[in-house]
C-alpha cells in the first residue's frame, strides 16, 4: 500500500527564473504589438524613482534607509504573470507602468537574462526566486539567508502568516563587488578625472512593509515585505534585498577636461545601477553614516 501523500506544499526555488513564470514565454500572434525593450526598461526606472519618494515619504524621512526597486518590480511581475484575477494583474501593470503583460514580460526577461543573470563568479548581482504555501514561512526565511549570503536571516517574522490559503512569492538579490570591477566604467556615459574622491564608510539595513508604504497604489489585495542591507567601505560594496509578497486567492555627460571632485560630506542619496541597462538595483540615503537603520 502506497504511504499517503503530504499535504504541505513544498518549497519551489530557482536561481534565475521561479516555475511560475514559466508562462512568460511569448505566444504566437502575427499582429502583436513589438515592445520597445529599451523605452520599456527607462519607463521602470522612472518608476524605481517614483517608488524611493513614496518609501522616504511613507518610512523613512530624514534617515537612512535602502530598498531594491527590481526585487519589487520582480516579485509583482511574478504574481501578475501568475494570477487569474484580471483586477490584480490590471493594478500590478498601472502601478509598474506598463501597457500589457508582453511588455512587463520582456522588462523582466532583460532584467533576468541581463541584469541579474547569475553573475557570482564575476561578483557581479544574481537572482534567487521562492514560490509556496504560507505554512513555510521558516523555509522561506532560511532561503533568504542562504541566497543573500546570510545577509538578511528573517524576511517573515513570527505572527506575520495570517492565511493558510494565500500564495507567497519572492526572489532574494544579492551583489558583491570592488572599487576596481565595478565602478570605473559606470554612469556618467563619459569618464572624467577624480581629483578627491571621498565617502563614509557606512552599512544599512532596512526593512518595511512595502505595501502599506505604498498605501493608495491599488494593491489592497497583497502584503508585500521588503528587506535591504548594503555595506559601503574602502574595498567596495556588498548589498542584498528579499522581496516576500503573499496574496490571497540616456544621461547627459561631463566635460571631458574637467577634474571634478566627489566629497561626500552631507546628507546624500546612493543608487546601485547596472550599466548595460541602466536598471536600478538599490536606491539609500545616508542622513548619519555612524547610524545603522534598522524599520
Amino acid at each position: 500500500m502506497a504511504p499517503p501523500k503530504e499535504k504541505k506544499q513544498k518549497l519551489s526555488t530557482s536561481e534565475t527564473i521561479s516555475p511560475s513564470l514559466s508562462k512568460m514565454k511569448k505566444k504566437k500572434n502575427k499582429r502583436k504589438k513589438r515592445v520597445n525593450v529599451e523605452k520599456a526598461m527607462k519607463k521602470q526606472n522612472d518608476v524605481a524613482m517614483f517608488l524611493t519618494e513614496k518609501v522616504i515619504s511613507a518610512v523613512a524621512k530624514n534617515s537612512n534607509f535602502v530598498f531594491s526597486p527590481a526585487s519589487i518590480n520582480a516579485a509583482l511581475t511574478m504574481v501578475a504573470a501568475s494570477s487569474k484575477e484580471e483586477q490584480l494583474t490590471s493594478s500590478i501593470l498601472s502601478f509598474l507602468r506598463s501597457y500589457s503583460m508582453d511588455e512587463l514580460k520582456a522588462v523582466f526577461s532583460e532584467i533576468a537574462t541581463i541584469v541579474l543573470a547569475d553573475g557570482s563568479a564575476s561578483s557581479g548581482p544574481k537572482i534567487s526566486n521562492v514560490n509556496g504555501a504560507e505554512e513555510v514561512r521558516e523555509e522561506v526565511n532560511a532561503w533568504a539567508s542562504s541566497h543573500t549570503n546570510g545577509l538578511i536571516k528573517v524576511i517573515l517574522p513570527p505572527g506575520s502568516v495570517t492565511s493558510e490559503t494565500a500564495s507567497i512569492f519572492g526572489n532574494a538579490i544579492y551583489f558583491k563587488g570592488t572599487w576596481e570591477e565595478k565602478f570605473p566604467n559606470h554612469t556618467p556615459i563619459k569618464q572624467v578625472e577624480v581629483g578627491v574622491f571621498r565617502i563614509p564608510k557606512f552599512k544599512i539595513d532596512f526593512g518595511f512593509e512595502a505595501s502599506k508604504a505604498f498605501n493608495g497604489l491599488n494593491l489592497d489585495s497583497l502584503s508585500l515585505n521588503h528587506k535591504a542591507l548594503v555595506e559601503i567601505d574602502e574595498d567596495g560594496a556588498e548589498a542584498a534585498a528579499v522581496t516576500v509578497l503573499r496574496c490571497c486567492s540616456g544621461g547627459r555627460g561631463f566635460s571631458s577636461g574637467r577634474r571634478i571632485d566627489f566629497v561626500a560630506d552631507h546628507p546624500f542619496l546612493f543608487m546601485i545601477r547596472e550599466d548595460k541597462t541602466g536598471t536600478v538595483l538599490f536606491v539609500g540615503q545616508i542622513f548619519d553614516p555612524s547610524k545603522s537603520a534598522s524599520a
